[in-house]
């Protein structure tokens, strides 16, 4: 099975494409950029994969949502409901 990709390198680099072998037991995907080279992919140089309906992309979409970032005080009274 195909699935369109958005791989997000920790160093920043971005690589748009169809993998057909994503698998979270191997340390390698491939991903089929739009020119056709075929870049394999160590999973552990990612920041994040992710699976996307297109890999245009959507120039309405607001980048300055995104949750609350917090840092976990283990025993912390604002860690508890």
């Amino acid at each position: 099975m195909s699935h369109k990709v958005v791989a997000h390198y920790i160093g920043g680099k971005v690589v748009k494409g169809i993998s057909h072998d994503v698998n979270a037991q191997k340390p390698f995907c491939h991903i089929r950029t739009a020119e056709q080279e075929s870049i394999s992919v160590k999973l552990s140089d990612l920041k994040a994969l992710f699976f996307v309906k297109d890999l245009a992309g959507d120039s309405k979409r607001d980048e300055g949502r995104c949750l609350r970032r917090t840092t976990y005080v283990p025993g912390s009274a604002a860690n508890r409901s």
